[in-house]
């Protein structure tokens, strides 16, 4: 009975020591004033970014800062996926650029989508997207035509042949162009759902491409505000029956109508032409045949198109009126037996190869409103000596020029004379 009382009191007492202990050490932690009680750990209270965010990037796309401020974006590893959807902004900042080699190989994407923040598009973006069949810009079309796809250096772009675009995924069988400025390389590249377009008054220039192998496009209306046709920019529209051309186009560039087998055509002499309803001569596309040894071009034409008279060996002289402004591409090529030719003082440019190997080429005379004389324009012209030129030497040298006028042997450089207005210049340098 004594052994159990005093066990008793041993528990009472170890009882009442722990609840001593607890309440020394454990009371009122952080000290009477709330204040840490002088030890070191802080306890915090989690901010926004222990906060688990949500995934702005969920298909791991690759997104670099540029100099003003927004961001281009560039596969990463987006590179493998079938559809990409290009975000229009990123961490808080618009995305305006997709860079050089951006989706170079994604061979598996089918689907692209580009928000209509995208304003440029690097060189060599979509090169070997050879799966690529749907492009969907989520903007209006005039902002799709201010976008530049790059070419390969060759005015051929860089978009798989058969891709089809979207706006806003409505397959583009219309486009109705109102308020840009211009319409840049590739821009309807492919498009062969499109079977109409209506180019609005402010564009000016119309790229490389913009509407190669447009399969089902059966007409086009240039307005007069356009100076300018791209290489290839209406090639392989194998439906094309009719295009107006305004007076005021100065150039186009190679093969822009090639392959536009259902064009029709302008009569005038030995030669069809392109135009419109006041002016139907402005451009001189071909003649009627290589066999012709005569051909009188009509005095409103602007444009003599590239290899327009190609091969014509019969042909013994031509008169370029005054209202031509520009010689395309190997226009005379191959023309033997032209002894002398003149070009008007309205002709500012002479495309590469216009001349070439016009073996029976005794002399040229120059306008001096020439300010481009292409690469071999005069190539090959054997009996080539003397050109004469309207204008000073100071002004001849100020031309950028590649002549390359050089006999057919041993393709060396030989001298010749140009008779300029002040002084004669024999050299046998471009």
């Amino acid at each position: 009975m004594k052994h159990k009382f005093l066990t008793i009191i041993v528990l009472c007492i170890t009882l009442l020591c722990c609840i001593a202990g607890l309440t020394a050490c454990g009371e009122n932690p952080q000290g009477e004033n709330g204040n840490n009680g002088g030890n070191d750990t802080v306890i915090e209270t989690p901010d926004d970014t222990d906060t688990p965010a949500v995934d702005e990037n969920p298909q791991g796309l690759d997104f670099y800062l540029l100099s003003d401020g927004t961001y281009a974006v560039e596969a990463g590893k987006a590179k493998y996926l079938e559809e990409i959807v290009i975000p229009a902004t990123y961490n808080g900042k618009a995305v305006t650029s997709i860079g050089n080699d951006a989706f170079y190989n994604c061979s598996s994407l089918k689907s692209i989508t580009i928000p209509d923040s995208i304003t440029s598009i690097g060189e060599l973006a979509f090169v070997a997207c050879n799966s690529l069949t749907k492009v969907n810009y989520t903007g209006k079309i005039d902002g799709w035509c201010e976008i530049n796809f790059a070419d390969d250096g060759y005015g051929n772009p860089l978009n798989n042949e058969n891709t089809l675009l979207y706006i806003n995924d409505k397959l583009v069988t219309e486009a109705n162009i109102t308020t840009a400025t211009k319409i840049n390389a590739g821009a309807f590249y492919s498009c062969k759902a499109l079977t109409s377009v209506t180019i609005g008054n402010s564009v000016t220039s119309i790229g490389d491409a913009a509407f190669y192998n447009c399969s089902s496009l059966t007409s086009v209306t240039i307005p007069d505000s356009v100076t300018s046709i791209g290489r290839n920019a209406f090639s392989d529209c194998g439906s094309l029956t009719s295009v107006t051309i305004p007076d005021g186009v100065t150039s186009i560039g190679y093969g822009a109508f090639r392959g536009c087998s259902k064009l029709q055509y302008n009569e005038y002499d030995n030669a069809y032409y392109l135009g419109n309803e006041t002016n139907p001569y402005v451009v001189l596309m071909k003649v009627k045949s290589t066999d012709i040894s005569s051909c009188t071009i009509n005095e409103n034409t602007k444009v003599i198109y590239n290899n327009a008279f190609y091969g014509c060996r019969s042909l013994t002289s031509i008169t370029i009126p005054d209202s031509v402004t520009s010689i395309e591409y190997a226009a005379f090529m191959y023309c033997s037996s032209l002894t002398s030719i003149t070009i008007p003082d309205s002709v500012t440019s002479i495309e590469g190869y216009a001349f070439h190997f016009c073996s029976s080429l005794t002399s040229a005379t120059i306008g001096n409103s020439v300010t481009f004389l292409g690469g071999q324009s005069f190539e090959g012209c054997r009996k080539l000596n003397d050109f004469y030129y309207n204008g000073t030497a100071e002004e001849w040298q100020a031309i950028e020029k590649h002549l390359f006028k050089y006999p057919i042997e041993d393709h060396n450089p030989s001298p010749y004379v140009v008779h300029c207005s002040d002084m004669d210049l024999i050299t046998n340098q471009n």
